[in-house]
């Protein structure tokens, strides 16, 4: 399976420039050709450009006319196991992690 936005670090605003990489990594991708599925993770994704999600939109399309299966995680609603962690260890205030939660629920 190829994959999409599954890099590590921070993946929560989906951009113009953030796409045309990842995009490019996914064609640089030596089992791309040979594999049928693509997985496209956009469950930590809080902001997007609005473009770019067209974009995105016409890429997955093209792939599923041309026989390539897709599955694809839209984002979270919930709080993340990292994140109910780092609550229950008080690295991070409870409010940080709610606002996220709202911004990833206007995404979705």
């Amino acid at each position: 399976m190829n994959y999409l936005f599954q890099k590590d670090g921070s993946q929560t605003m989906l951009t113009p420039l953030k796409l045309y990489g990842e995009i490019n990594d996914l064609f640089k991708n030596p089992s791309y050709n040979h594999d049928n599925s693509i997985f496209v993770d956009l469950s930590n994704i809080e902001w997007v450009n609005l473009s770019s999600l067209v974009e995105l939109i016409l890429y997955i399309e093209n792939w599923l006319l041309s026989g390539k299966s897709m599955a694809i995680a839209l984002p979270n609603s919930r709080l993340l196991t990292k994140e109910e962690n780092a609550i229950k260890e008080k690295k991070i205030p409870n409010t940080i992690f709610q606002k996220k939660i709202q911004r990833r629920k206007n995404c979705s």
